[in-house]
């Protein structure tokens, strides 16, 4: 059965912040339209993938700003809604991404100056871009 690390190839630690990864065409291909898509149908200020690999959560992609999750939010939760307390409120969602083999590759997350939950359409979009990569 595939893992993770079949799907990235050459992941290496420089240190704890940065590492080099190299990604399979047709994935980082994939990666660059649904970061696309979700800034534009999500109206996302920040997008990230982070993949799920056994040494730790590595980021894969990231657009706009730095989006700082603790690895226990990083949940096997379907969404993960949640309204961020500043000025302006941040709304962020952390959503699993499950690949068609039902591995749980890692998460999209993006945050959105708003004060509002997903409508359900939404969920819907984000259902289907979830099982995209």
């Amino acid at each position: 059965m595939p893992n993770v690390e079949s799907y990235i190839e050459g992941v290496s630690f420089i240190d704890e912040q940065q590492l080099t990864t190299s990604l399979d065409n047709d994935i980082q291909t994939n990666i660059e339209n649904i970061a696309e898509l979700i800034l534009n149908i999500f109206d996302a200020s920040s997008f990230s993938i982070v993949a799920n690999l056994p040494q730790r959560a590595v980021e894969l992609y990231k657009s706009g700003s730095e989006i700082a999750v603790a690895k226990e939010q990083l949940s096997d939760d379907i969404f993960n809604e949640s309204i961020i307390e500043h000025d302006p409120k941040i709304f962020r969602v952390i959503s699993l991404i499950i690949l068609p083999s039902g591995l749980k590759f890692g998460w999209l997350i993006f945050e959105r100056a708003s004060d509002s939950l997903l409508t359900e359409k939404e969920k819907s979009i984000l259902n289907s871009l979830q099982k995209t990569l």
